[in-house]
């Protein structure tokens, strides 16, 4: 069973406008990838990873501008709640993409499932927010 658009913005806490964007960057993000990966240009991986970081750059700048609206409305309590749950997203997206990177050019010795570690996080962030909504 598919999630509506409404209920996916409602458990991901993002806009469909942020989502869109992040859809952008990884279908770019994709298209890099399968030309690395098929040798038929010798990018690096901070080139190839380089669409999901501009997405990321691009929703915290989104961000600050919604948290600025939010608190000229009045919003005061909202306003950083939800500033901080995006920010809390973006900075786990940005961990886990710098140290995939990082280990993929054989600059860290890490294990993946250390890389991992921020999704993890991040899947739990989402379950417990999924327990507040219903």
């Amino acid at each position: 069973m598919f999630f509506s658009l409404k209920e996916t913005t409602r458990l991901l806490g993002l806009t469909p406008i942020e989502i869109w964007l992040h859809i952008v960057g990884f279908t770019v993000f994709s298209i890099f990838f399968v030309l690395k990966a098929e040798s038929v240009v010798t990018f690096n991986w901070w080139l190839v990873f380089s669409p999901l970081f501009a997405a990321d750059g691009v929703h915290c700048y989104f961000v600050y501008v919604v948290l600025l609206r939010m608190l000229l409305a009045g919003m005061y309590k909202a306003a950083p709640l939800r500033a901080l749950w995006s920010c809390t997203i973006l900075g786990l997206h940005f961990a886990f993409k710098f140290l995939l990177c990082k280990k993929l050019n054989g600059q860290l010795s890490m294990d993946y499932a250390e890389i991992l570690a921020p999704v993890m996080i991040m899947l739990q962030l989402f379950m417990i927010r999924a327990c507040q909504i219903h």
